[in-house]
């Protein structure tokens, strides 16, 4: 995953600094504001041809976010997995109400982010 989400970063960063106007005019709240517009349009497209398109929009913004915020997504997210696959062990989510097991799962989160804490 590190390879492919580098490629797609290093392919965003050449694509604004090709269109400097863009990155110029691109601060977080109207890259914010842009993503939002990208997730109503992939929610309209949901069941179409055009979802996927839609989505990977989502994401060109979203990445486009991070960059300007200067974060190293990698290894965000890979935390994050790890950390939701403590929040939401696979042990509590094999039946039952999807809201009732998310709940308890949450109730957990203190803990968990306690643990995490001293890794």
């Amino acid at each position: 995953m590190k390879d492919r989400l580098f490629f797609i970063e290093q392919a965003l960063t050449n694509f604004q600094a090709d269109r400097p106007v863009f990155d110029a005019s691109n601060s977080p709240q109207t890259i914010i504001k842009l993503l939002r517009g990208e997730i109503d349009e992939f929610e309209e497209a949901l069941g179409t041809d055009d979802e996927e398109q839609e989505l990977a929009d989502v994401l060109i913004f979203a990445i486009t976010l991070a960059q300007k915020l200067g974060y190293n997504l990698h290894p965000t997210i890979m935390a994050k997995v790890a950390f939701n696959m403590c929040r939401y062990q696979a042990s509590d989510l094999q039946d039952g109400d999807y809201d009732e097991k998310r709940k308890f799962c949450k109730q957990r989160e203190p803990e968990i982010k306690r643990d995490f804490s001293k890794v």
